[in-house]
């Protein structure tokens, strides 16, 4: 008889819980897309109601053929897969291919090659986040609680894994190679961009530099791969290929940096969070990398206090908030984001269909009035 600890037992439950609630979400065995992210980024409308059929084919593709695997593989696929979010990637995929008049999109019915790479790229970025979540120890993502805080993080660094290699089986799917060796590199990028993030979990100190290598790294390089291989898929020109992968590059650096700026300017109404959180949460983002290179020794010493002091203070986090202010950290972090949105933009001036030209160039803007 195996006898479970207080922590187990309590994980369980919560897991159990979890699940019950969860099912109520999915009707017929059919994704049902939740409106919370539409509520969040309603300027991006055009190309939500452009890609949504091809992103609900996505998620029901990520929950197939699950539920015959060992616990808790189903149930961790199906809280990651439900627990809200734009599926911002997948989307890209599938727009990109049909910028450049690629007819597979699994709206009529059926999975198109678009469907099955935009499930391989969600697969893997849903992989990233349970292997963050454990490095990071977060218990909370999108107002939920995460999968190592309800299965353990042995349970999702494993399901993480199977993510990885299910990402691996749908690229296979295409008998593409450029698109096989595309994503293979953009894994092995990815898990390079988490492995330094890891060693400067506490580095105050970090260069600018190799802050913004994380970031391409994490975050851009995925952007990157979705863009690129929607072009690939639909056989796009050497030019319309490279396009759409500097237009996917620079709309995840820029993308990320305005993500970083607006969690020290919004407030809890419009991102679900209080204003300063990754500095209470320990996160180094680009905005508090300026502000320590540019802060005197005395303040300096005051963030490195708010670092080491779990239980900070609100007098405290106002007072980071305030040199940043003081040394323009946010507003220079805004202006490398509002470049690199606006070189995404220009970089598919003139490339494939007009009216989708004109819907993801959009996207570009709107992530710029998040930040104006």
């Amino acid at each position: 008889m195996t006898i479970l600890s207080a922590t187990s037992l309590k994980r369980s439950k919560l897991a159990l819980l979890w699940v019950a609630v969860s099912s109520k979400l999915v009707r017929s065995s059919q994704y049902s897309l939740k409106n919370n992210s539409r509520d969040e980024f309603h300027g991006f409308d055009a190309l939500f109601a452009e890609t949504d059929l091809g992103v609900q084919a996505v998620s029901n593709l990520l929950l197939a053929e699950t539920s015959e695997l060992v616990s808790p593989i189903p149930q961790v696929v199906r809280h990651i897969v439900l627990s809200g979010g734009k599926r911002l990637r997948a989307r890209l995929v599938i727009a990109s291919a049909k910028l450049l008049g690629y007819k597979g999109e699994g709206g009529g019915g059926g999975n198109g090659g678009d469907v099955a790479l935009g499930a391989a790229i969600e697969a893997i970025h849903c992989a990233s986040l349970l292997h963050d979540d454990v490095v990071d120890g977060s218990k909370m993502r999108r107002g939920l609680p995460v999968a190592n805080f309800l299965w353990g993080a042995q349970a999702s660094v494993l399901v993480g894994d199977f993510l990885f290699a299910r990402a691996f089986a749908l690229m296979c799917s295409e008998k593409n190679l450029q698109i096989l060796e595309l994503l293979s590199k953009t894994a092995v990028r990815l898990t390079q961009g988490e492995v330094r993030q890891l060693y400067n979990a506490r580095a105050l100190s970090m260069p600018e530099s190799e802050c913004l290598d994380i970031i391409k790294d994490k975050t851009a390089t995925l952007f990157r791969a979705a863009t690129m291989s929607g072009a690939l898929l639909a056989r796009g020109s050497d030019t319309q290929i490279q396009a759409l992968a500097s237009f996917g590059e620079n709309f995840g650096i820029g993308y990320q940096l305005a993500d970083d700026m607006l969690d020290y300017v919004a407030q809890r109404s419009s991102l679900g969070k209080k204003r300063g959180d990754d500095l209470r949460d320990g996160k180094i983002t680009y905005p508090l990398v300026l502000c320590v290179a540019r802060a005197s020794k005395k303040e300096q010493r005051k963030i490195k206090q708010l670092f080491a002091n779990k239980a900070s203070q609100e007098r405290q986090v106002e007072e980071v908030l305030d040199i940043m202010q003081r040394y323009d950290c946010l507003e220079d972090c805004s202006e490398l984001a509002r470049t690199h949105l606006l070189q995404s933009a220009e970089a598919i001036e003139g490339v494939g269909e007009a009216r989708l030209r004109a819907i993801m160039q959009q996207a570009c803007l709107e992530s710029l009035k998040r930040i104006s």
